[in-house]
């Protein structure tokens, strides 16, 4: 069902959807179309747990307000026969709960590959999500750390008491800032991919879409990863990712930013800092050290130039902090 909660695979949707009382709202049919279509972005589009828990949650919401709209329970059918009308009354009720303008755009992303999907596996076909307008998101540019910072939060014992666990916060953050990668990419190291960065300085990660790209790993990064390895202590098979947390479970995203949150309290950094931002700050502080777009496109993994470009724009930030505080006549 829909409404999992997504983990490291899609499970089972049966016990949330009851506990919510939810079976009252959707017909068997629609279940089970909720299910192949999770299925389908995991298994042939990998999309990471993340976006499949936030599509999940918003087909959850809009079938909750279609029922309450059209006042019975619902088939596959009723997601298709929504007029223009229905669905922008759908958006005024967000809009009433303050629901921002990006929070809908993903909301109508989420409902257009929804449709594209029932079109495709069951022949139905739907105008009226192709035709709705997307609301414009405001631009938002990459929040990068100052190179102490990022120093710093590599180099931070605050992040627990155990000595290996702050030594694997240490690796995980250095893999971050020195390489690049997403928090994603990072938590899905295997050991396996530690015997390649040793025989070869570089890693193939598998990003969005399945795509790969080869990432050099510095030195320091891999003394880091070394010292977390040497450290820890749970016998791993090579191919199970190695970060892991205090019981020997997988490292999920949620406790690194629980690290990251300890972390920048004992610095004194803003809440804007992040385990994403050290990959801002590698992309952003790479420019500032004369690195091509192209080159920082491919290390990052970025499907499109475009989204690079956003790292132009911060550089000319500190371009012009850079002129007024050191120019004669500034």
């Amino acid at each position: 069902m829909v409404l999992a909660v997504v983990k490291e695979s899609i499970s089972s949707f049966s016990t949330f959807s009851q506990e919510q009382g939810f079976d009252a709202f959707i017909e068997p049919c629609l279940k089970e179309a909720s299910d192949r279509w999770i299925a389908f972005l995991k298994n042939e589009k990998d999309y990471s747990p993340h976006t499949l828990k936030n599509y999940a949650h918003d087909l959850k919401s809009y079938i909750l307000f279609l029922n309450e709209h059209l006042g019975h329970s619902l088939k596959v059918q009723d997601i298709t026969d929504v007029t223009l009308s229905d669905l922008r009354s759908f958006l005024s009720s967000r809009i009433g709960k303050s629901a921002s303008n990006r929070t809908n755009k993903r909301m109508i992303s989420t409902l257009r590959s929804f449709s594209r999907f029932l079109s495709r596996a069951y022949s139905l076909e739907s105008d009226s999500y192709l035709v709705l307008d997307s609301p414009r998101a405001p631009a938002t540019l990459p929040r990068p750390v100052s190179t102490k910072d990022a120093f710093a939060i590599t180099q931070s014992i605050a992040s627990h008491s155990e000595t290996w666990v702050t030594l694997r916060d240490q690796a995980l953050f250095t893999l971050l800032y020195g390489a690049g990668l997403r928090i994603s990419e990072a938590l899905n190291l295997t050991g396996h991919d530690l015997m390649r960065i040793e025989q070869n300085n570089a890693v193939i990660i598998k990003g969005k879409g399945k795509k790969e790209r080869l990432v050099p790993i510095l030195e320091s990064v891999q003394q880091k990863l070394i010292a977390y390895q040497k450290s820890h202590p749970f016998a791993l098979n090579l191919d199970e990712p190695i970060f892991r947390g205090v019981q020997g479970n997988i490292l999920n995203a949620s406790m690194a930013q629980k690290a990251m949150r300890t972390i920048r309290y004992h610095l004194g950094l803003p809440d804007s800092v992040t385990p994403h931002s050290l990959r801002h700050s590698y992309a952003t502080h790479l420019l500032q050290s004369g690195a091509d777009l192209r080159s920082i496109q491919e290390l990052l993994g970025h499907a499109s130039l475009s989204t690079t470009q956003k790292y132009t724009e911060t550089d000319e930030d500190h371009l012009i902090a850079v002129h007024k505080n050191f120019h004669p006549r500034s």
